[in-house]
């Protein structure tokens, strides 16, 4: 493996017990002949640089799963995939420069728009695209389908490689706009699971090819000038840069770095410190939940007006043909139904149709507006407009009180008409609609859709898409057997071996000048093109013509063994093995092992992610940024994998040792190889009773040797002693002790109650377990967005030690209602405050880590206070966990000393190696981060300016440790991590 940048070799080769320099809040660990560091926290002369690239105030020395700091997308970004498919939209034109017709993508997650001169390609002349037969220059030549063409053009990013909003996701839509980038997702300002991000982009190409797309965390709209234009361009057409803006500038030109809502700037603005909305800007990215569980849309209308819902406006706003302030502008102040998501002017029946939203509900429904006059073009005016909705009268499905909608006339139950809500009533999920092309043709193959108003995208539990006539009667519908059927009722009876059915349609529907229908699938990220002409509106639909991404997996995983032959050659050169897959899980879980000699075997870092699979980089203080694992293995385990699951043992035996597996517990011997096999362990009571499925964290106790579990679903801990059976096939480990809960069998968080009890030790979603170098025993109640008692307690040493009470039901296993010795976050007898409440503290702590100084390091979830920094405030420092009153009693309600900005989506698993490096797993991001706290002080922002001083009088070595964390350093077991 090639030797780049990282920790010098010099480092690892420290001999146990040789003099070392301890660096308050870094856990760094150096030889006595170690240079020091300057304040700067700039390497010493004759180090190398650290291995990646700068971003955000700081520098990795280690990064695993992305190419760099600025890439955060899941798999490695390709040409061939997408990462949510939002929307697509069509250049309809027929003239012979659009031949064939442009299609594009919204490839959202990856903040870009893909561009494709024909989805297919000419079997006779595989040089030429096509959508259709007659796009091919010979005779009798067929338009084969081809789910890994090359796209022709990307718009929003620099190569196809790339993926981040403006270039840098870690600071999010917070980061500068320029008129190349977009910004499509809202991560993670406003969430942190990007299972949970399920943005619609609702775009459009104008009747001159030029195509407009709603630039959502931009607050603006950009439209880019015939981009396929190649001969005879007038300027700034035939590019990928964005030509022309609205929402941003004074009105009188463009600003393509602004990007705040409402023409202000980020991060000065959010939320309840938005400007005024006014005639010249938009406001499409503060109004949270909105945003990531809905639609964003522009149309453009046959005058070449604009149509823009401006979301968190509550209004629709049209930008005459090449003006940037407002005209018309439509409001919506009166909830429920005040979120619109997109307009589209039909001038053939001459009204305006609204898509309106109620986000709290995932509620949807059209509103039509007729004209209450027009100019002398025909433009229409709707000052003083009355709206309606565009459903039947009967019959009506109450939903919330004094609102009432429904989605047909046909007499059929709720459930089959549309997705169904939390209470069992109909819901019209949609995200986005399209006008019918065929309204009135007199082609007897479009017959059926002749009367047809508006095509709908339903999403979430409908799963179809549905045309409905100006009475809302749904005339046709793709994706299930009937109109009286949503898709998730028909799926089994209608799948069929096509990659490319419709599952779960996003955005808006999309036509080309053929008779096909395109649809994007968002949850299994392709996009499908189906022969309208061919369905009779009923009964299974047909199998698509093809589409686009037949894999499905975000971004085609390399893994996916779903993908075909001719998709992985395509694939090949755009590094897919160095995808993490350690985000799509909660805290897939990540060890550490560092071996007893200088052999690169012996030091590892092992992720496990997504399907059982377990990604290893030997020698990883010396691998480049971005490098794939040295090997996987695959299908070790199943299941969904719970916080912290890995930890590794030392003693004789060298384990990695993990649970959620099948037996309860897996372990495999260190180092790990390429043939690696586990021994699978059983758990059991003294009476060989079977102990199910474990889904927690592990700590082992060198001391003691002995491992404890934590089992979050029961709300306790085990404890097993019997460690010397660890290596044993099949060997039964007995279960000795149970803390948290007063016999083997009960499981109710807090002992029933809504608060932890101060009368002895209770736990509620108790995830991770984590000893200090005293041998006190850390434990995380939480489990992300906030579940559990959200706090971090600490149970002592000797109160560990000192258990003898028996079960009630048992009369060899010990349990433990000991109180704990202290609480983070919550009190010892309270839940923690709430994540969203909190602020200047880990309000939703995820894991925990501990430093050869003593310090605690907390990662945090994000889930709290001022939004506008949480992508920052993540990774949390207490100088001195162990703090105590004069009194001699443990410090209640003790706060962080400081915060260390690294940025991220959420991190999950945090631990420290041998070495000193703090190693962060990014739950969201989908990689694992390394710092050296000693090394870049610039890690250190947040810190206040006393700390900083003595961090850098401490790193140059003119100032002593203080005594109370000169704890002796604990002897070092063969195979053993530092906590």
């Amino acid at each position: 493996m090639i030797k780049t940048t990282g920790v010098p070799r010099t480092l690892r080769a420290c001999p146990t017990g040789a003099a070392i320099l301890l660096i308050l809040a870094s856990a760094a660990t150096f030889c006595a002949s170690a240079a020091a560091l300057d304040p700067a926290g700039s390497p010493p002369e004759g180090e190398p640089s650290p291995a990646s690239p700068g971003c955000f105030g700081g520098r990795f020395y280690l990064l695993f799963g992305q190419r760099d700091c600025t890439q955060t997308q899941r798999n490695a970004t390709t040409p061939f995939g997408v990462d949510h498919a939002s929307g697509v939209a069509v250049d309809r034109r027929t003239s012979a420069d659009n031949r064939p017709a442009k299609v594009y993508v919204a490839d959202r997650g990856n903040n870009r728009i893909l561009g494709y001169d024909g989805i297919g390609y000419c079997r006779k002349s595989p040089s030429n695209g096509c959508n259709d037969p007659a796009d091919c220059p010979l005779a009798s030549d067929a338009c084969v389908m081809d789910g890994t063409r090359m796209p022709a053009l990307v718009f929003g990013q620099p190569d196809f490689t790339s993926g981040a909003c403006n270039g840098d996701d870690n600071v999010g839509f917070g980061g500068a706009a320029r008129p190349d980038t977009l910004c499509l997702t809202g991560q993670p300002y406003f969430t942190n699971n990007r299972a949970e991000d399920w943005t619609a982009l609702n775009f459009d190409v104008d009747g001159e090819g030029n195509l407009w797309v709603p630039d959502i965390y931009n607050n603006r709209v950009v439209e880019y000038r015939r981009p396929f234009c190649t001969s005879g361009c007038e300027p700034g057409a035939g590019d990928t840069v964005a030509d022309f803006e609205l929402g941003q500038g004074d009105g009188a030109r463009d600003d393509f770095a602004s990007n705040g809502p409402n023409g202000g700037t980020w991060p000065q603005y959010f939320e309840d410190r938005v400007p005024p909305a006014s005639v010249t800007g938009l406001d499409l990215a503060t109004d949270g939940w909105a945003n990531y569980v809905s639609a964003h849309g522009v149309s453009v209308d046959d005058f070449g007006s604009v149509w823009v819902a401006d979301t968190s406006n509550h209004r629709v706003v049209r930008f005459p043909r090449g003006e940037r302030a407002i005209d018309t502008s439509l409001r919506f102040p009166t909830e429920p139904w005040s979120r619109p998501l997109l307009a589209r002017y039909d001038s053939r029946t001459q009204r305006l149709y609204v898509l309106n939203l109620v986000a709290d509900q995932w509620a949807a429904r059209i509103e039509v507006f007729s004209p209450t006059s027009f100019d002398s073009k025909g433009n229409p005016s709707f000052s003083g407009a009355t709206r309606r909705a565009l459903v039947p009268d009967q019959p009506f499905v109450p939903h919330v009180p004094s609102l009432d909608y429904m989605c047909t006339s046909q007499p059929f139950a709720d459930w089959e008409c549309g997705a169904v809500d939390w209470q069992g009533q109909y819901v019209m999920a949609a995200t986005g609609f399209a006008l019918n092309p065929y309204l009135g043709s007199s082609d007897p193959r479009f017959a059926r859709y002749a009367s047809g108003i508006v095509w709908i995208n339903e999403t979430m539990a409908a799963h179809r898409t549905t045309l409905l006539d100006p009475q809302g009667t749904i005339l046709a519908v793709l994706g299930p057997r009937s109109v009286n059927e949503t898709r998730a009722a028909a799926y089994f009876q209608c799948a069929s071996d096509s990659p490319f059915q419709p599952f779960t349609p996003m955005g808006s529907p999309a036509f080309d000048p053929y008779d096909h229908i395109l649809t994007a699938d968002e949850e299994n990220h392709r996009v499908a093109s189906h022969e309208l002409s061919a369905y009779a509106g009923s009964g299974c639909p047909p199998d698509p013509i093809g589409g686009l991404f037949p894999g499905t997996d975000a971004n085609v995983s390399s893994n996916d063994e779903r993908g075909s032959s001719a998709l992985q050659a395509a694939l090949a050169g755009y590094q897919p093995a160095i995808d993490m897959q350690v985000g799509e899980t909660p805290g897939a879980g990540m060890a550490v092992y560092n071996g007893p000699d200088d052999d690169p075997r012996e030091e590892q870092l092992i992720v496990l992610g997504n399907g059982g699979r377990v990604k290893v980089w030997n020698d990883y203080t010396h691998t480049p940024p971005g490098a794939p694992p040295t090997f996987v293995l695959e299908g070790v385990a199943t299941g969904i994998f719970g916080q912290a699951n890995l930890v590794t043992a030392g003693g004789s035996s060298n384990l990695l040792l993990w649970t959620n597996s099948e037996p309860p517990l897996a372990a495999y011997p260190l180092p790990l190889t390429e043939s690696s096999s586990p021994v699978g362990l059983h758990l059991e009571w003294n009476d060989q009773t079977p102990i199910g499925p474990i889904r927690g964290g592990l700590a082992y106790d060198e001391g003691k040797a002995r491992l404890y579990l934590a089992d979050p679903y029961h709300n306790r801990i085990l404890r097993v002693s019997n460690v010397s059976d660890f290596a044993t096939p099949g060997q039964a480990l007995t279960v000795d002790a149970v803390i948290g809960q007063s016999d083997t069998t009960n499981s109710s968080p807090n002992h029933g109650a809504a608060t932890p009890q101060s009368d002895g030790l209770s736990m509620w979603v108790n995830n991770e377990l984590k000893f200090d170098g005293q041998g006190n025993l850390f434990v995380v109640e939480n489990d992300y967005e906030g579940h559990g008692n959200v706090r971090i307690v600490m149970l002592a040493r000797a109160d560990l030690d000192g258990v003898t009470t028996r079960c009630a039901d048992s009369t060899t296993v010990l349990c433990a209602l000991i109180p704990a010795a202290k609480a983070f976050v919550g009190a010892l007898d309270e839940a923690g405050p709430g994540a969203f409440e909190t602020v200047g503290e880990p309000g939703s702590p995820i894991s925990v880590a501990f430093d050869r100084a003593g310090e605690m390091v907390v990662s945090n979830d994000g889930y709290y206070g001022d939004w506008s920094e949480r992508p920052w405030r993540q990774i949390w420092i207490y100088r001195d966990p162990l703090r105590r009153d004069p009194d001699g009693r443990y410090t209640t309600g003790q706060k962080p000393d400081f915060s260390v900005a690294v940025p991220m989506g959420a991190p999950g698993e945090v631990t420290f190696d041998s070495h000193g490096l703090l190693l962060i797993q990014d739950h969201t991001w989908d990689r694992v981060l390394g710092i050296d706290l000693a090394r870049d002080g610039s890690w250190l922002a947040n810190a206040s300016r006393r700390v900083r001083r003595h961090l850098a009088a401490s790193s140059s070595g003119r100032a002593a440790v203080s005594a109370r964390h000169r704890a002796p350093e604990p002897p070092r077991t063969i195979g053993s991590s530092v906590h």
